[in-house]
């Protein structure tokens, strides 16, 4: 049911006036951040549909896709290497794009290797001089950020055992990578890294699922459930932060620490002395990682899109784009596009789809749905049929104020100016269920 490009050839010209007839364009949904870099200039956004950039000097929001020269689209990590000016960005297939100088340069060496079977997610990337290196679902890859080119891949899982990586740091003398069996160790000074007898587990984490590793202040920092662990000294000390409630990521990033969890973020300074921020938004969904910078904090909420948090209050930032990428079944008419987002499985059942139906008109996205129909009754809120999985929309044709939605278990809703009106089902209408 997924829509990466949706696009459409100019229907109406009285809605979509802007479009030249006969040209596409795309129409993606944002929400879902799954990482973000902060320059100097802008803050970049990578989401599991493409990327956006906010520029700090007019607050403008670019968009970029596969039109605008990128490889892929489903990205996982980034980072920016000020040395070199580039912006290194890695995708669940495994490519990798160079941004630099306006020109994006894939590298998909990943890609078509036939000798990587399996998941080639780039979880993560490490920067240290003209390297930067990549976690991924095999290993560790070691990209020449001045060749423009791959160096070395180490396979670090016991035995030679490809264990997915899911974070890299080092201290200076040591690598440290986190690994859903532990903290892998390896050092900075060991000739070939590529022999997995290279990579050691530090025993006191042996066995433990680790998804974020950073070196801040001396000391490697991980996340073990609702506590901040750091490594000093050989020895281990448990920071709790919010009991009950796991982290979900860490960046050391312009002198501070930020630990974010799903309400609020920690700031340690050098000092290891802890600043918390609690923010409050109605956009927050589920939070990835947050970076400060200057009197700003940047997150990136996989659902809520970019948000910004400055003395307390807060900001989404997001492209125009329709909210699901879901999409059953389009109508188009002079009042605009309708998206059906819902769907069955193959035993007739109801997928539970809550996404709704998705209304593009004048050139905005909006969305209609359980959570935001006003006058809705509660029984199709949250009741034994509640409305979900739309299988059709469309706008009445003689009144186009007027909309009907077909969903699956929940009847015929007719909505008017977006309001609901009535809910035709087999107890006061014509309709009736399917037999069996």
């Amino acid at each position: 049911w997924l829509f990466l490009l949706l696009g459409f050839v100019t229907f109406s010209h009285q809605t979509f006036a802007q479009m030249p007839v006969g040209q596409w364009r795309t129409h993606l949904p944002y929400s879902s951040a799954t990482c973000l870099e902060v320059t100097s200039e802008a803050v970049w956004c990578g989401t599991e549909h493409g990327l956006f950039i906010y520029n700090f000097d007019d607050q403008s929001v670019q968009v970029r896709s596969r039109i605008d020269g990128m490889n892929d689209q489903n990205i996982l990590s980034m980072r920016y290497s000020e040395e070199y000016g580039t912006m290194v960005i890695g995708y669940a297939s495994g490519r990798i794009d160079l941004y630099r100088g306006g020109q994006y340069r894939l590298i998909d060496d990943i890609f078509r290797s036939n000798q990587i079977i399996g998941l080639k997610n780039i979880n993560h990337i490490h920067l240290r001089g003209r390297f930067a290196y990549l976690s991924s679902s095999f290993g560790i890859v070691e990209l020449d950020l001045e060749r423009e080119e791959i160096r070395n891949t180490f396979v670090v899982g016991p035995g030679g055992s490809k264990l997915p990586v899911y974070g890299l740091t080092d201290d200076g003398n040591k690598f440290y990578a986190a690994t859903d069996s532990g903290l892998l160790m390896a050092s900075l000074s060991e000739p070939n890294l590529s022999n997995f007898n290279a990579w050691q587990f530090e025993p006191s984490l042996r066995g433990k699922a680790l998804k974020h590793v950073a070196y801040f202040a001396g000391s490697v920092a991980t996340l073990l459930g609702d506590s901040l662990m750091r490594f000093n000294n050989s020895n281990w000390t448990a920071i709790r932060l919010d009991t009950g409630f796991a982290n979900t990521g860490l960046e050391a990033r312009n002198g501070e620490l930020q630990i974010t969890n799903v309400f609020r973020v920690h700031s340690l300074s050098n000092d290891w002395q802890q600043r918390t921020f609690t923010f409050s938004n109605e956009n927050i969904v589920r939070p990835v990682m947050a970076i400060r910078s200057g009197s700003n904090l940047w997150m990136a909420d996989n659902g809520g899109g970019l948000l910004r948090f400055f003395e307390g209050f807060g900001q989404q930032i997001l492209p125009e784009g329709p909210y699901s990428d879901n999409a059953l079944q389009l109508s188009a008419q002079n009042a605009g596009l309708l998206v059906a987002t819902g769907g069955v499985k193959t035993t007739l059942e109801p997928l539970y789809n809550s996404d709704g139906c998705l209304v593009f008109a004048q050139e905005k996205w909006s969305r209609l749905s359980r959570y935001n129909i006003p006058g809705l009754p509660d029984s199709l809120k949250s009741g034994d049929y509640p409305l979900v999985d739309v299988m059709q929309a469309i706008y009445d044709p003689f009144q186009s104020n007027r909309m009907y939605l077909a969903t699956w278990g929940a009847g015929l809703i007719e909505l008017v100016n977006g309001r609901f009106q009535m809910a035709y089902n087999p107890k006061n209408s014509s309709l009736q269920y399917i037999p069996g």
